[in-house]
Formats: C-alpha cells, sequence, structure tokens
C-alpha cells in the first residue's frame, strides 16, 4: 500500500510538470497568436490606412485637383502631418487663385487651415501596449484556470494508477500463495467425490475442500495480506449452476447467500482487473471507498470452468493521503504559477513598452517628423525640399509622393511664371 502512495505520489509530480509545460507552451503559441492578429489590425487601422489615405490624396492633387480634402483625425498618429498637408494645399490652392487674379477663399471654413496639434506622445504605443497587457492579463487567467481546473484529473489519475498498482501487487502475491496451496487443494480434490461437490454447490453445503480453501482465506485476512478485508472465490455460471455464487470466502455467511452487486457483475463480464467502489459496499456494512480486485484463476480440478478471486480492500485512508497531498502540493503550486505569471506580465510589457517606444519613434515619429517639417519649409515657400527615402521603411510610399507632389507643384509654378 505505501508503494502504491509512494509511486502514485511520483505520477503526481510527473504529470504536473507536464501538464504544467503543455499548458505553459500552448498559452504561448496562443499569446503570440491572439497578440499577431489583434496588432496586424490595429496597426493597420492606426498607422497603413491613414498612410494610404494620405498617399491617395497626394496622387489627386498631383493630377491636378486642388480642391482634395484631406481629412484630419483627430487624435490619430498622423494628425500633425495631415493638418500640415491640409495647410500645404491650402497655400497651393490660394497660391494660384492669386495667379490667375481671383481672390482667395480665406473666410471659406471648409479650406481653412486647421489648428496645428500641440505634438503628444505616440499613441499607437499606448494601445499597443493596453493591448498586450490585456491580451497577457486575459492569458495569464486562462493558463491559471485551465491548470487549477487540470489538477483534479491529475489526482485521479494518480489514484487510479495507485489502484492499479495495488491490484497488480494483489494478483501476483495471491498467484504466488494459489501455486503454494495447490498442492494440497489437489490432494483433497482426489479424495473427493465430484459429484458430491456439484451436490454441495447446488443444495448449498460446504465440502471438505471448500473447508480447506475456506480456511486459507481467512489466515489470509487475519494476516493483514495485502489489507484486504473479504476475500472470497466466485464460480461463474455452469450447466449444473445457471448463477454466479459465492463458493468461498472469509465471511462464511457470504457463502452461497450473498449476490454479487451490479458493479462486479459489469466488471466480470468485460474483464476488469479492479473498480474502485466509492460509496462502499452498503449491503456488507462496509462504507467509504474500497478497492475490489478481480482475477480470474483456472480452476485446477475443472480447467473449463475457471474461478475467480475477488478480494475488497479499504481505500479511504490511503485516498485521502493522495487527496491531501495534492491539495497542499496544488495550493503551493498555484502560489508559484500566480507569482510565475505576474513577474512574466510585468517583464514582457515592460521589455514591450521600450522596444515599442523605440521601434515607433524610429519607423513612425521620426519620419513623421521629417515629413511635416519638410511641409512646413513648402509652405515657407521652399520648393527645393527634398525627404530622404530609406527603403522598406513605413513611410516610403508617403514619401516618395510627397516628393513627387513636390516636384509637380515645382514645375506647375515655374510654368506659371514662364507665362
Amino acid at each position: 500500500s505505501r508503494l502504491g502512495i509512494g509511486r502514485a505520489l511520483i505520477v503526481v509530480g510527473i504529470l504536473a510538470l507536464a501538464m504544467l509545460a503543455m499548458v505553459l507552451g500552448i498559452a504561448i503559441v496562443l499569446i503570440l497568436l491572439v497578440t499577431f492578429f489583434l496588432l496586424n489590425y490595429l496597426i493597420h487601422k492606426r498607422i497603413t490606412e491613414p498612410i494610404d489615405e494620405l498617399s491617395t490624396d497626394i496622387e489627386e492633387v498631383m493630377q491636378g485637383d486642388l480642391d482634395v480634402d484631406i481629412k484630419v483625425h483627430e487624435g490619430g498618429e498622423f494628425e500633425g502631418l495631415q493638418c500640415a498637408f491640409k495647410e500645404m494645399v491650402g497655400g497651393f490652392r490660394g497660391y494660384i487663385a492669386r495667379s490667375v487674379g481671383e481672390k482667395p477663399e480665406e473666410n471659406d471654413e471648409e479650406n481653412a487651415a486647421p489648428v496645428k496639434p500641440r505634438r503628444k506622445p505616440s499613441r499607437i504605443l499606448y494601445e499597443i501596449t493596453v493591448l498586450v497587457v490585456v491580451v497577457m492579463v486575459v492569458t495569464g487567467l486562462a493558463v491559471f484556470l485551465i491548470i487549477r481546473n487540470s489538477q483534479q484529473r491529475i489526482i485521479d489519475n494518480s489514484i487510479e494508477f495507485m489502484l492499479e498498482t495495488d491490484a497488480e501487487n494483489f494478483f501476483s502475491s495471491l498467484s504466488y500463495t494459489i501455486q503454494i496451496s495447490i498442492p494440497e487443494y489437489i490432494e483433497q480434490f482426489e479424495d473427493a467425490d465430484i459429484q458430491e461437490m456439484i451436490n454441495n454447490l447446488t443444495t448449498g453445503e460446504i465440502s471438505d475442500l471448500q473447508e480447506l480453501v475456506i480456511t486459507d482465506m481467512e489466515m489470509l485476512v487475519d494476516t493483514g495480506f495485502h489489507g484486504m478485508e473479504k476475500v472470497m472465490l466466485v464460480v461463474p455460471p455452469a450447466s449444473f449452476n445457471p448463477e454466479t455464487v459465492v463458493w468461498a470466502c472469509n465471511d462464511r455467511e457470504l457463502i452461497y447467500e450473498w449476490e454479487l452487486p451490479e458493479e462486479f457483475m459489469i466488471a466480470l463480464e468485460e474483464d476488469k482487473p479492479y473498480i474502485l467502489l466509492e460509496e462502499g459496499i452498503p449491503e456488507l456494512g462496509l462504507e467509504g471507498e474500497y478497492l475490489v480486485t478481480l482475477n480470474p484463476v483456472e480452476n485446477p480440478f475443472i480447467p473449463t470452468l475457471p474461478f475467480y478471486y475477488i478480494a475488497v480492500k479499504p481505500m479511504t485512508a490511503e485516498i485521502e493521503n493522495i487527496c491531501s497531498f495534492c491539495n497542499e502540493e496544488r495550493n503551493r503550486a498555484n502560489l508559484m504559477l500566480a507569482g510565475i505569471l505576474a513577474g512574466s506580465i510585468a517583464i514582457i510589457i515592460l521589455i514591450t513598452f521600450f522596444f515599442l517606444n523605440y521601434l515607433i519613434r524610429k519607423q513612425i515619429t521620426l519620419p513623421v517628423e521629417e515629413l511635416s517639417a519638410a511641409a512646413e519649409k513648402v509652405l515657407q515657400g521652399d520648393l527645393d525640399v527634398q525627404v530622404d527615402i530609406h527603403e522598406g521603411e513605413e513611410l516610403e510610399s508617403l514619401k516618395l509622393a510627397f516628393n513627387e507632389m513636390v516636384e509637380s507643384l515645382r514645375k506647375f509654378i515655374a510654368r506659371s511664371v514662364g507665362e
């Protein structure tokens, strides 16, 4: 029994580690997938769409449509740049109006230059950070709940392993014990009358051979053989006996009298080596959790009629020990897991924040400031402005469109002056 509990506790540890590794692995994959799709959506909404929209507006300006209304998305990542471009296009529109003798529409609120927004920290940085925080917290809680719910399965598996170990140990010891007793049984059988034995079986009388087996069973239970409380030998249905009967047992009151419960019969039919009765056997006054082992044994007297050794062992104490140990380990593991998850979330959030801060400043903030400054110079009359374009950068298409627009406007003005 101690061996079974010890092995079961080892299984608890191994299963817990395996489950933790598997759940954490799945959680990491889910975090990466969810973060990827959410970030992809956020970046598309906050960066890609505004860039494409602004590039489209510039393309229309290049084609001569100076009535393009460049939308300014308040609070957006490119609000300042959109304002600068809107003001620049408005300035060109006024310049062209003056060049043809028309009066600029200075009071037209729709065409008026928007108020330049005050420079603010990158919103997308905080949005992505909040997104990562939410994903990490939700995933962390999910991992915690999954592991907590899975721990009961580990306890159940550990108990099952202990029951299996106990059953195997009992079968092995019983087989050895039977081998020792078989010569004596055979000797007793040779002196017995088979017909009389069959008659005894049908009439409910106990033969001398049964007395010998019963005595051995009583001795096994009295000496604490594997902690068994009941040991019985069952004879399955035969031509001379249509019912399954208890042929020998350490409890003599059960011989021929006790009808096997349905759970026993189902286990015998399905060749199960053991079953766990969580509510005991009330009709025998056995309460609590009991392990019932069912071991087919070759009949040395009638080979075509196998016997079944059925043994009943109380398991309440052993199961309580495993559950108590597992609950203590579960609480300790949950505290450790909560600390690991909290620490990991904090570290990942900090790393994400500072890395994104550097990346967004390099890929978005600085290029946007460069374009805004170039637009300011154009408004001041400097049409020789050209922004540097680095292949593969986020604002490459927008910078290219800006340079082409300035070049087109420069040529347009040159033609106007020449006229």
